[in-house]
């Protein structure tokens, strides 16, 4: 699958600890659904990683889809369910790529704020250091030359919103929601002991 070697390092994104309030229904899918009620609703899932007590599931099929959506990936914990939404557009490509990808990411960026999500002030960044000549998109595809991303928060739910590029010059936007602090409890339990915790554990 496209990107998937990156985004399953996604997996393992940033947590944040927050109250649980009441779910609510992102791209119209239930938090802590599992595979099987999803399937059972029409959903065409194929299992791309499996990680301890989490796997990663892969469709193209939501019930709401943003209108340039091309992969999402889901996450499920093996007792909290459904816990990681990623999705991943379509390709920009062509002359005005980065143009419409920056457009695109301040017409989500307003639509999220427009539904309640409030912006995580220290999260907003968009910074670049190209050579000159250099393209926005081959930048972005190099972490030491530029990021280009925002975090939002709305009650339970943590949204990661970043541009990232490819080297052909080509890019993709990924957003990642995620439920807390279920995710985070799901990342602390699925966390493999270090060495040094080994040995103390050992006597």
């Amino acid at each position: 699958m496209r990107h998937l070697t990156m985004l399953c390092i996604l997996l393992l994104g940033l947590a944040f600890s927050l109250p649980s309030p009441a779910a609510e229904r992102i791209f119209g899918l239930s938090w802590q659904a599992t595979p099987a009620q999803l399937r059972a609703r029409g959903m065409h899932l194929t299992l791309r990683k499996t990680d301890g007590r989490l796997s990663m599931y892969e469709t193209r099929q939501v019930p709401r889809t943003l209108s340039d959506a091309d992969t999402y990936l889901l996450v499920f914990d093996r007792d909290a369910g459904l816990v990681k939404i990623i999705m991943v557009s379509r390709n920009f490509t062509g002359a005005h790529a980065s143009d419409e990808a920056r457009k695109r990411f301040e017409q989500l960026d307003a639509l999220l704020r427009e539904r309640g999500y409030s912006a995580l002030a220290n999260q907003q960044v968009k910074q670049l250091k190209p050579r000159a000549g250099q393209d926005f998109f081959v930048c972005l595809s190099m972490p030491s030359c530029g990021t280009w991303k925002s975090a939002y928060r709305k009650g339970h739910v943590l949204v990661s919103m970043q541009l990232r590029g490819l080297p052909d010059g080509a890019g993709f936007l990924v957003m990642n929601f995620e439920e807390q602090p279920q995710f985070a409890q799901a990342l602390a339990k699925n966390r493999k002991p270090t060495a040094a915790e080994k040995d103390a554990q050992a006597f």
